[in-house]
């Protein structure tokens, strides 16, 4: 990564506009590999929204203009694979000329660290489409395993893969862990369409 790229937290002159406007050429990329991210639609407001009170990242180019940016939220887990508070991650994406320069990699290291930093949080988890193999193999090199699939939000065209890290210990033994998701595989499979939050 050049030196001439700065990765940091969001800092205050840098707008949510800002933000929206990285995300939607960032999604270009994955309409052209067939799956359309929901947030990659999202209106400034609706940016600052879903990032809440969580932490929103940047990088920006020696412009200052923004080139990748993550956020995360914590947010509290009930589910089989984890129950406590986690930390979440979402609205990332790279503009396009930026892609392939190790920032993405660069941003969630920044990122994570500060999650690490944190006493509060067990888990650290996210969703992807299913067929986002590139986001799915950077994290699972990152200590990421995959836990559940899971039906889409309404009106996406795809199914979603929700991976999680655990910073403590695995609640269920990796073995059982793989099954479990082999078995939401199966079940979400049969009983949803994509972008359907109900029975087939």
């Amino acid at each position: 990564m050049s030196e001439e790229i700065k990765v940091m937290l969001r800092p205050e002159w840098i707008t949510w506009e800002n933000i929206r406007e990285c995300i939607y050429l960032a999604q270009q990329t994955n309409l052209e590999k067939g799956f359309d991210m929901n947030f990659g639609h999202y209106s400034a407001a609706e940016i600052e929204k879903e990032v809440g009170d969580g932490m929103c990242f940047v990088a920006l180019n020696k412009e200052n203009k923004v080139i990748a940016t993550c956020s995360y939220k914590i947010s509290q887990i009930n589910r089989w694979w984890s129950k406590g508070q986690g930390a979440y991650l979402c609205l990332a994406g790279v503009h396009p000329d930026y892609q392939g320069k190790k920032i993405y990699s660069a941003l969630c290291k920044k990122r994570e660290e500060h999650i690490v930093s944190r006493t509060d949080v067990d888990t650290i988890w996210f969703n992807t489409a299913e067929h986002n193999y590139y986001v799915q193999k950077k994290h699972a090199l990152g200590g990421f395993v995959k836990v559940q699939l899971s039906p889409s939000s309404k009106g996406a065209n795809y199914y979603s893969v929700i991976m999680a890290k655990y910073l403590n210990r695995k609640p269920l033994p990796q073995l059982l862990l793989s099954a479990l998701y082999y078995l939401s595989f199966i079940v979400v499979k049969i009983l949803y369409k994509p972008g359907k939050i109900r029975r087939i």
